[in-house]
């Protein structure tokens, strides 16, 4: 069974565990820590060039606006390097979020030299056995995290003929790492100083059966890939820097925007979607880049030619002209495509703003980027008269082109004609004239000054400002002031704004509650009614304290309370949720019950901080997700779900179902609702990009969380899936019993001596179900809140990157093989399951106890007819009003009479449906215990379960019952109306010859008698 199957299976999941409303939800579901993180997870670190050239290369002054050179790197700062020398021999990059080993020193002998060279597999095997300032999880970089390390102060060395190299400056800051050029005493080039990364060339350069391993060269500035065999023999050695941290370092996160351009979210540019389409020098690329900011083009004109590692970052390592007939880059982008001097179809290399400087203090080449091939002229055999092009190099690299057409060196003749332009021993392809492809800031409009979008706490402080909590502090200019303490004064505010809503005016303050807080303080009538709820005693005898900064324990407190009302009492701690809250801290209680509601995973490396103050930017997540703010009016919330109107057309739709259908297109369940105590529902149905209902969702979701997974996680996860199998089929073979009866009652083909279904024995039997459903449950939350615990400081820095995010920006990953030689069912389960960690990383309380209106009453039909012509179908979108408007069709074929047989449910269920409400917040927060170390009782779980199923047992028997009394009143014509409803709808698809499997198409079954579930 193939991953291509098990994806068609999550695809149908992906479709059959929507909710069907008619609106439109964005919310932000997060789980990211409160302390401020990298704004971006993939910040690309600015070049540090600080010099412009003219185009025959000598210094100048940085050129005017309208310059013939203008637009240089040099104009443009970006992130620039910010290091921290931790003492311990390690470099931390704050820009990147990454720790770096300081020296390429591998022998430890304290000198650099050919010796610390190691093969590519050695350098893998170094770095992952790297033992180092107390950290274990060093890693060999991949390319782009290799190269965010490049500085262009740096000036290339080749063709330097001297031995003294202290004239020479690397492209590395060799203020805070060890550098050496090449060890001239062993037989090597001064430029000799190759890096190497993590990753391979997908196509192979040398022809010899080789890898080819992508390298940076410090010594010359530039990527490089290099054949693992050396040419006179043996194997290419590398200098080796290992790091540490932030592993979604270089992944990127493209939306295309549907106007010619394309963001990277990731980095925090805009680039556009088309190239130049015709190659120009580098002096003519700067211009051209004005002329298209002079036409406005595709709405902005601050477009700039990027910077190489700016360029650098859309390289898609994973493409290449040889495989996959395209450019190195993501398909998102269109790449003109050429025939390049050996007669090849290729695609471009790209130039960039870098000047790439030389020793003698020249800049007559600026670097590029090779989306094709880096081609390099060679003769095939030692008596060719001509030049072959070769892919000497890979797409992918980083080499430098002359800027003019004046700096090109001449080699010979090419055999496929023309001349051969190129230089150095492996007579690397000079051009001149090269592509452009646009980038720009993403910039977009804040509702405060000083929080951009790229600001970590943003989507939350943007909630609380549209829900009317704040309006910052101050209002021209409009500032937040994100990094300020919050006082009590003001909590106060924030807190009943938060639970009673923006229009809330509490009683006007008596001036005698708290001795420091008279009736004239500015927010006296706050505090008091927060001391009338119980949610504050003050801070001492007959005070209140309104002046001192909230600490992190006291806001737990306040929260929860906020929250459950002020005779609220935690769960009793278990002292291992935190390493700074043992279990007889004061407020241990309450902050394990921050974690245990999703509202706080702590500060940083394990710990909750909790003396230290509330910042305003702390502030607005913890109001958002206790009170579950939502980012746009249009939230998908439980309130939605029980609403009479979202409950009238469910159940008119699944009578319309029942009565026109069968017992195989009933038996179509889509598998996401056993064991839903994850907040996977709530996550797709608030997507903030609304592509929750997009085919890719879960599988996104899953294969993300499987990627940030060690194998010893993902071998635990996919032992329970296995291990889980069965007990989920049986589950579903289960609901035939029910199913069956059910249809026995609509047809009148009653057990002798009945009248009809006996409402106790449908609760029983659904009791004993929802017990299977606790089991399935129960073991899935030990297991994933023991990996989730577990996860370490990088794997939770991955994971917050994606949370409340739009699916769009999340990085695209392949398949883990640890998937493969799985059966189906076991697939499918792993890939559920990683989803449902995901969402449960993600979420909080409210999005486990969520569900959508087709939640309950699953067993007449409405699912098949929902969902069946999405089945081979993956770009099938149900329509939004689908629900609505079919049920509403239904209602008005069938006399008042009828109909209210159907309405009336909505009132009949209500308490059943209250209670189901509640009873999913007890399991749902037991659930949760076992994030935070603990270990709820089973048996109180299964309980719980088990009258769960009661309650959905009277509620299908409703159904059930008022569906076969509509079906009885029924006229032929009316009949005929409703099956032509279905079939306009279904076409072919109407009837099943068989039966399901969840979503598998199986044979009817063979049902067990069902006498038994009636009176």
């Amino acid at each position: 069974m193939n991953l291509q199957r098990t994806i068609t299976i999550l695809v149908l999941f992906a479709l059959l565990t929507g909710c069907v409303f008619n609106s439109t939800a964005q919310a932000a579901a997060a789980s990211q820590p409160e302390a401020q993180t990298a704004s971006l997870p993939y910040a690309v670190v600015d070049t540090g060039q600080n010099k412009c050239y003219d185009s025959n290369g000598a210094p100048i002054t940085c050129p005017a606006a309208d310059g013939t050179v203008y637009g240089q790197d040099a104009q443009h700062n970006g992130n620039l390097p910010s290091y921290t020398d931790n003492g311990d021999g390690t470099v931390t990059d704050h820009v990147t979020g990454l720790t770096w080993q300081q020296s390429p020193d591998t022998d430890g002998n304290a000198t650099i030299n050919a010796s610390d060279k190691l093969t590519y597999s050695a350098a893998v095997s170094y770095c992952n056995n790297l033992s180092l300032a107390g950290q274990t999880d060093w890693r060999l970089p991949d390319i782009k995290t290799l190269y965010s390390l490049i500085d262009f102060r740096g000036t290339d060395p080749s063709g330097f003929n001297g031995t003294d190299t202290s004239s020479l400056s690397p492209f590395i800051d060799t203020a805070y790492f060890d550098f050496a050029y090449g060890d001239t005493a062993a037989g090597e080039r001064i430029i000799d100083s190759q890096y190497a990364s993590s990753t391979l060339y997908v196509s192979n350069t040398a022809n010899d059966g080789g890898t080819t391993v992508f390298g940076v060269n410090f010594a010359d500035g530039r990527i490089k890939g290099y054949g693992s065999l050396m040419p006179g023999g043996g194997t290419k050695t590398f200098f080796v820097q290992c790091v540490r941290g932030n592993t979604s370092y270089g992944v990127n996160a493209l939306t295309e925007n549907g106007d010619g351009t394309v963001t990277d979210s990731a980095t925090g540019l805009m680039w556009s979607q088309a190239d130049s389409g015709a190659a120009l020098n580098w002096v003519d690329a700067l211009a051209w880049v004005q002329t298209k900011n002079a036409e406005n083009y595709l709405g902005h004109n601050d477009w700039r030619l990027p910077n190489a590692k700016e360029l650098q970052s859309i390289l898609d390592y994973t493409r290449s002209p040889a495989t996959t007939n395209s450019a190195a880059i993501n398909a998102a982008f269109n790449a003109t495509s050429f025939t390049n001097e050996g007669g090849q179809t290729d695609w471009p290399w790209y130039w960039s703003s870098t000047t790439h400087g030389t020793y003698n203090g020249m800049g007559a080449s600026a670097a590029y980027l090779a989306f094709g091939r880096a081609g390099g002229w060679q003769k095939a055999t030692p008596s060719a008269t001509c030049f072959t092009l070769y892919d000497v190099h890979g797409a992918g690299a980083q080499r430098s082109d002359p800027k003019t057409t004046a700096g090109l060196v001449t080699m010979g003749t090419a055999c496929s004609g023309g001349t051969a332009y190129g230089l150095g021993p492996q007579g690397d392809i000079q051009r001149a004239l090269n592509y452009v492809r646009l980038v720009r800031d993403n910039v977009s409009a804040t509702t405060f000054q000083d929080v951009p979008t790229t600001y970590w706490a943003y989507s939350w402080i943007e909630a609380l400002a549209a829900n009317g909590v704040t309006t910052g502090c101050s209002t021209v200019p409009s500032l937040f002031c994100p990094a300020i303490p919050v006082s009590r004064a003001q909590m106060a505010v924030f807190l009943l704004r938060s639970k009673h809503g923006s229009s809330y005016i509490p009683p006007t303050a008596t001036g005698s509650v708290f001795q420091d807080v008279p009736a004239n303080y500015w927010s006296a009538s706050w505090i008091e009614q927060l001391a009338a709820e119980g949610i504050t005693g003050g801070c001492g005898v007959g005070l209140y304290c309104p002046e001192i900064t909230v600490t992190r324990d006291q806001m737990a407190v306040f929260l929860l309370r906020s929250e459950h009302g002020s005779a609220y009492a935690p769960p009793t701690a278990t002292g291992t949720a935190f390493g700074d809250i043992p279990a007889d801290h004061w407020a241990a209680d309450w902050i394990e019950q921050l974690v245990s509601e999703g509202i706080t995973s702590g500060c940083s490396g394990g710990n909750y901080c909790p003396s230290a103050s509330v910042t305003h930017d702390q502030m607005a997540v913890f109001l958002v997700r206790t009170f579950n703010l939502p980012s746009t009016p249009a939230l998908f919330n439980m309130e939605q779900t029980l609403s009479e109107g979202a409950q009238r057309n469910t159940i008119a739709f699944d009578a319309l179902a029942f009565l026109t259908g069968n017992l195989g297109a009933d038996s179509f369940f889509p598998p996401g609702k056993v064991a839903d105590f994850w907040g996977f529902q709530y996550l797709r149905d608030n997507d903030p990009s609304e592509m929750g209902h997009n085919t890719d969702f879960l599988t996104r979701a899953s294969l993300n969380m499987l990627h940030v997974l060690t194998s010893s996680q993902k071998a635990d996860l996919i032992a329970l899936a296995k291990a889980q199998v069965n007990s989920i089929n049986e589950y579903g073979y289960k609901r035939f019993v029910l199913m069956q009866a059910f249809r026995r009652q609509l047809t009148g083909d009653l057990p002798a001596g009945t009248t009809g279904l006996d409402p106790n024995a449908v609760a029983a039997y659904s009791a004993e179900l929802y017990r299977l459903d606790g089991q399935i449950s129960y073991a899935r939350a030990q297991m994933m809140g023991s990996i989730l615990s577990a996860l370490d400081a990088d794997q939770r820095a991955y994971l917050d990157a994606m949370v409340g995010q739009g699916m769009t920006s999340w990085p695209v990953v392949p398949e883990p093989p640890e998937l493969q030689g799985l059966s189906h069912d076991e697939k499918v389960a792993t890939m559920t399951y990683a989803g449902d960690m995901f969402s449960w990383y993600a979420g909080s309380m409210q999005a486990d106890v969520y569900f959508c209106p087709e939640r309950q009453g699953t067993y007449f039909g409405s699912f098949y007819m929902k969902d069946a012509p999405a089945v081979g179908n993956p770009d099938y979108t149900i329509p939004s009003n689908l629900t609505a408007e079919m049920g509403e069709a239904l209602l008005q074929t069938l006399t008042p009479d009828q109909a209210l047989l159907i309405t009336n449910l909505v009132t009949d269920q209500k308490s059943s449906l209250t209670e189901i409400v509640r009873s999913r917040e007890e399991v749902s927060m037991l659930l949760r215990q076992f994030l935070v170390g603990g270990a709820p009782s089973q048996e109180t779980v299964l309980a719980q379960m088990e009258y769960y199923g009661q309650l959905d047992g009277d509620i299908i028997y409703r159904y059930a019952v008022a569906f076969s009394q509509v079906s009885q009143s029924l006229t032929d014509a009316q009949r005929a109306q409703l099956t032509t409803l279905r079939t306009d709808l279904l076409g072919d698809l109407s009837y099943p010859s068989g039966a399901y499997l969840y979503s598998d198409a199986i044979p009817m079954p063979t049902i067990p008698n069902t006498d038994f579930l009636f009176k």
